[in-house]
């Protein structure tokens, strides 16, 4: 059963432009993302899914050295598309969903989560549902087919936008898996400035702990960083 990962990925943002080329830490934030998405156990291949617009070009140029990653540019707006190129290109059965605004993945979470799918033959599951964990800590893994299915089905802004928007829904066979409960609405997430100033003291923590990337290791980087602030 071919598993791929794909992380979409852009430069634009209304909010905070430039955000996943830009210094988090000690490297950029896609950096982080990509380093992350490197789980031999479980994925096959890894695919960066951009857009064709020229200001993706440097995004483009940075992530060509990494090897592994191959690149697909589609669609800037419909960003279920790119998903549905990509996957019909690889061949692939499974596909993990990485956004890139998330420095902080677990990649034990998703070799549990893709393990959980091949076990329980569901078409989608994920991680939040109920939140458990900080914002930026999601999980999220479908089928080739539950794709196929929502595109056939469900034509709305918010799957072509999201792309696994109706896949929590009665229309498909999911659940939602939690390691443990903690602070589900601190925000481990780079889509404000704040934001970004946050994970970048959280990166350097966990660069400093030799770049352990288990949710254990964040949160222990997490109270180090509350612990500091309250000195």
């Amino acid at each position: 059963m071919k598993t791929i990962a794909i992380i979409q990925a852009r430069m634009g943002s209304s909010r905070l432009p430039g955000k996943t080329m830009s210094q988090l830490g000690t490297k950029p934030l896609i950096d982080h993302v990509l380093e992350r998405a490197r789980v031999p156990e479980v994925i096959d291949e890894i695919y960066l899914a951009t857009t064709t617009s020229r200001g993706d070009d440097i995004l483009v140029s940075h992530v060509q050295s990494f090897d592994e990653v191959q690149i697909y540019r589609g669609s800037e707006i419909d960003v279920r598309s790119r998903f549905t190129a990509i996957t019909e290109e690889s061949s692939a059965d499974l596909i993990v969903r990485i956004t890139s605004d998330d420095p902080f993945k677990d990649p034990f979470q998703i070799v549990k989560a893709v393990n959980l799918m091949r076990e329980k033959d569901l078409e989608y599951i994920c991680n939040f549902e109920p939140r458990t964990l900080p914002i930026g800590m999601d999980i999220e893994v479908f089928t080739a087919a539950a794709l196929a299915k929502s595109n056939k089905d469900f034509d709305n802004p918010l799957d072509r936008e999201h792309v696994t928007w109706s896949m929590r829904t009665e229309n498909f066979l999911w659940e939602s898996f939690s390691l443990e409960y903690y602070e589900p609405n601190l925000r481990l997430t780079v889509d404000l400035p704040e934001d970004f100033d946050y994970c970048s003291r959280i990166a350097k923590v966990l660069h400093n702990q030799d770049g352990d990337f288990s949710w254990q290791a964040t949160k222990l980087a997490i109270e180090e960083e509350r612990q500091r602030r309250l000195r």
